[in-house]
């Protein structure tokens, strides 16, 4: 009797082992399909908020781009594909008529889209750079515009009118100076420092080893607005130069030749003088300094804005821009842009000094 109660209870005790092990199992594996569980819904979570935190990304870059084409006083002349992309919707037009049209144009635009129709919603054929020389041969009007079928390195097809120049060859003995400064880009690193930019092109070529983002660091600053006023660009870098995503305009003429004498104490500012003070210093074989606008040209009063600043009201225009002048003969000027990145951009030389003339006449070299 004893063994069997003896029995009785080990076999109680092996059933209770067995079903606290299956229970366990089970828990175990419930666990499992719970961390799976949780690990997915953590997976989907990070995915949205990448996809999240994307699709902010391309918005932010979208509004700046939108703000480098519009409003900022920095537009950049890279190309004209932003522009083209809003006008691609819709299918190609072929309610157009040609005429026959023979003259040579050059390119205006840092990168123009050659195409196999007349208008942006053609399929592009061949990108062609600042300054090519083309053939036209043929003229299509389409109401608002012109487009040319032109001939160039080997291609053909229709160009717009907008980013062309009718090519006018300056007679080699007419060509006066051209100083062979260096290049120097101010993006992505300086969307607003175009200034500081063009003062590294002048000391550099003065034989001063200086770089852009130091004369960043030390150019005067002075807020975008404090206490209800505006910044005055004649007394500091107004706002922000880093970015676009906080307010900025730019410097003028008085701090930046203060920075330079610090790195070159023969900075002379020119700055109320007439053109001729630069064209001097270019028939010495210095660049020049300047403070012009993105059109190089005289701006119209829908361009300026009036100021209320600590020094009073000041006329300004975020179409500000500088550059470094290297040159000049009897149609245009030349300078360096440190926003297009073209070396040696030639401007109507008229054009080019009303927009000079217009923001202060600013100019600074060296002796």
């Amino acid at each position: 009797m004893k063994k069997r109660k003896i029995a009785f209870i080990v076999l109680i005790s092996l059933i209770l082992t067995a079903c606290g092990q299956s229970v366990a199992v089970e828990e175990t594996k419930e666990k499992e399909k719970f961390k799976e569980s949780k690990e997915e819904i953590k997976t989907e979570a990070s995915s949205k908020t990448v996809e999240h935190i994307q699709e902010v990304d391309l918005e932010r870059r979208a509004e700046q781009k939108l703000e480098l084409l519009t409003t900022s006083k920095k537009v950049p002349l890279a190309s004209t594909a932003a522009l083209e992309e809003k006008q691609k919707e819709g299918a190609p037009t072929t309610d157009y008529s040609t005429t026959e049209h023979e003259q040579t144009y050059e390119i205006t635009v840092a990168e123009a889209n050659l195409r196999k129709g007349p208008s942006t919603k053609h399929e592009k054929v061949f990108s062609l750079f600042y300054d090519t020389k083309v053939e036209a041969s043929q003229k299509a009007n389409l109401g608002d515009s012109d487009w040319y079928y032109i001939s160039a390195k080997g291609k053909e097809g229709w160009i717009s009118s907008s980013i062309v120049e009718e090519f006018e060859p300056t007679k080699q003995s007419e060509l006066k100076v051209i100083v062979d400064a260096p290049l120097i880009n101010q993006m992505p690193l300086l969307p607003r420092g175009c200034e500081v930019t063009s003062l590294a092109m002048l000391l550099q070529f003065a034989g001063v080893s200086v770089d852009k983002m130091t004369l960043a660091e030390e150019v005067i600053r002075v807020p975008f607005e404090e206490n209800g006023l505006r910044g005055n660009p004649y007394n500091g870098f107004v706002g922000n130069m880093y970015t676009f995503d906080e307010p900025g305009l730019g410097v003028y003429h008085g701090p930046i030749a203060e920075l330079g004498k610090k790195y070159l104490s023969s900075i002379v500012d020119l700055t109320g003088q007439s053109f001729d003070a630069v064209i001097n210093q270019l028939n010495a074989g210095k660049p020049v300094w300047v403070i012009n606008n993105t059109t190089f040209s005289h701006l119209s009063n829908g361009y300026w804005e009036t100021w209320n600043t600590s020094n009073g009201e000041i006329q300004i225009t975020y179409k500000e821009h500088s550059v470094l002048v290297t040159g000049y003969d009897d149609q245009y000027i030349y300078f360096n842009d440190p926003l297009a990145m073209i070396k040696n951009r030639k401007v109507s030389r008229e054009d080019f000094i009303a927009g000079w003339e217009q923001i202060g006449s600013q100019a600074i070299s060296y002796n």
